[in-house]
């Protein structure tokens, strides 16, 4: 079902309440859009309003008690939204399209006019009053609060968007940081292994069985995997602070313990013709953009009607002056009066013309997002096919091989069958193995995350089970 549909304005029938409005306080409330640009994050990323969208910043002895047991994959996402300044300052968003909407829907206020004539002979002063409303609010309200109400519409549906746009990017974030950390795990692992395969080599160096070009071999390992550690280390920094910056947090993360589970893709047959067309109904951005049209074909309208755009009606009173030396006052005149300005120079074409090419280039952009949208799809389950088959092939074939490998070489060199060069060979092909495992792992996570952005709701239709081993 489309958001559009789904999403009921509060504005909904409110020219039934324009007397209360033009003649009491109209109050600017954006709650109920605020709750419902929350209810459309949850949707499209399957929160289930674990958060609250005006409540404040959390401070930094809440954040401390959220870090204190490490952070999870749904804290990363929860501190984002709760903490995220550029989503705030999105929400206020909201705010000013209704108060665009409460203008909108407001009567254009009485003009009064008074006048007095003092005559120069004496006598009484004449006194004339006039009270006038603008007529053309009977046509131009109605126009206005619905061109103002698909933009406040369009408004939620956007905010909703960044929302979840936000939340696809910390899971990318937090995956990613998950990756540094194991990529230096294994590079640290790696070393660990050389300064071993060396100790060994230098044992044997003693006892008659190595060279020293077989001691030189291990020792350039060494050395080597140092370097792959540190190049490790500062990898896993910039991933943690990329994750920190998301997450609006201004502590140190280095040492900040993260959650090991990868998400497990049961590879099915996906059809990308029938995801497309889903996604294009389920996009936030595309319901937005629709909205817009709806808005700017409201705005068209507008200022076709606002050719005759001052029509006033009201009344007039006048009371003439007594002439001196007369017993009585000049009969009290009144009457109704109508005032309309005549669009001989300006009938407003230029306006007319500007709202139309709005509505063409709103018009324009949703076809280009509807094909991009189509696009986004079929690359998502490209990238998502292309990373289970790698995960697959690693964790099946390719890292039970080289484990096999390892073992043989080491066996060979103990018995001297081989040299230090395959066995340190050996060594650099399983740690190699082992990170590319853990980088088609993130590869696959970030796939999964990107086809839930390209398809805008959650992957319902996806077997996903949270926390696989790694």
């Amino acid at each position: 079902m489309s958001p559009v549909t789904r999403y009921r304005p509060q504005w909904a029938g409110s020219a039934l309440l324009l007397p209360s409005l033009a003649f009491g306080c109209a109050q600017v409330d954006p709650s109920p859009e605020v709750a419902a640009a929350r209810q459309f994050i949850d949707d499209t990323t399957g929160l289930g309003g674990s958060w609250d969208a005006s409540a404040r910043t959390m401070d930094s002895r809440e954040i401390e008690l959220v870090l204190a047991e490490g952070l999870t994959l749904d804290e990363a996402v929860f501190l984002a939204l709760r903490n995220s300044s550029r989503l705030r300052a999105a929400f206020g968003e909201i705010g000013v399209a209704k108060a665009d909407l409460i203008q909108s829907t407001l009567l254009s206020n009485p003009s009064l006019s008074l006048l007095g004539l003092f005559p120069s002979g004496g006598g009484s002063p004449s006194l004339q009053a006039s009270l006038a409303q603008q007529l053309s609010d009977l046509w131009r309200i109605p126009r206005a609060e619905g061109a103002a109400g698909h933009a406040l519409n369009a408004v939620v549906l956007k905010v909703a968007w960044i929302g979840a746009e936000l939340c696809q990017e910390t899971r990318e974030a937090y995956y990613g940081a998950v990756a540094a950390t194991e990529l230096l795990a294994a590079a640290e692992s790696s070393r660990d292994l050389a300064g071993s395969s060396l100790e060994a080599v230098r044992a044997m160096l003693e006892g008659g069985a190595a060279t020293l070009l077989d001691e030189s071999l291990a020792q350039g390992r060494v050395l080597s995997a140092e370097i792959e550690v540190r190049a490790a280390r500062l990898a896993s920094a910039d991933a943690r602070r990329r994750l920190a910056m998301l997450l609006a947090l201004e502590v140190d993360v280095q040492g900040l313990r993260l959650g090991t589970g990868w998400p497990v893709f049961v590879e099915e047959a996906l059809d990308p013709e029938a995801l497309a067309g889903r996604a294009v109904e389920a996009r936030l951005d595309v319901a937005a953009m629709k909205a817009e049209i709806q808005a700017a074909r409201e705005r068209e309208e507008l200022e076709r009607w606002s050719v005759f755009s001052d029509v006033l009606v009201g009344g007039a009173l006048e009371r003439p002056e007594r002439e001196a030396g007369a017993t009585e006052q000049g009969k009290t005149l009144y009457g109704p009066t109508l005032t309309v300005s005549l669009p001989v120079f300006d009938q407003n074409q230029a306006q007319v013309a500007r709202a139309r090419y709005l509505r063409e280039q709103a018009e324009q952009t949703l076809r280009a997002l509807r094909a991009e949208v189509n696009q986004q799809v079929r690359m998502a389950v490209d990238h998502l096919s292309t990373a289970a088959q790698a995960v697959a092939f690693c964790r099946e074939r390719l890292l039970p091989e080289v484990e096999r490998g390892l073992l043989f070489a080491q066996e060979a060199f103990s018995g001297g069958e081989t040299t230090i060069l395959a066995l340190l060979e050996a060594q650099r092909a399983l740690v190699g193995v082992r990170m590319d495992y853990v980088r088609a792992q993130y590869d696959l996570a970030v796939a999964l995350a990107q086809l839930e952005r390209a398809l805008g709701l959650p992957l319902t239709q996806i077997q996903v089970e949270p926390g696989g081993p790694p």
